[in-house]
């Protein structure tokens, strides 16, 4: 939880977003897990798929 006017909680979530970086790439170099392998692609290709059939929407309406 952020507080406004608190130095401490700016420091705490900066070493928050550091802990999230360190869980990231800890994820990426550890890929060689076939399930997580498997999460990623499937994640990547909804999101890929999604971006497409927006953007074809997008399209469509501005005809």
């Amino acid at each position: 939880m952020i507080r406004r006017g608190n130095y401490s909680s700016a420091v705490n979530l900066r070493s928050e977003i550091a802990d999230f970086k360190k869980y990231v790439y800890w994820y990426i170099e550890d890929l060689s897990n076939t399930w997580q392998r498997c999460f990623l692609v499937a994640f990547l290709v909804v999101l890929i798929l999604y971006s497409v059939k927006s953007g074809s929407a997008l399209s469509d309406a501005l005809k």
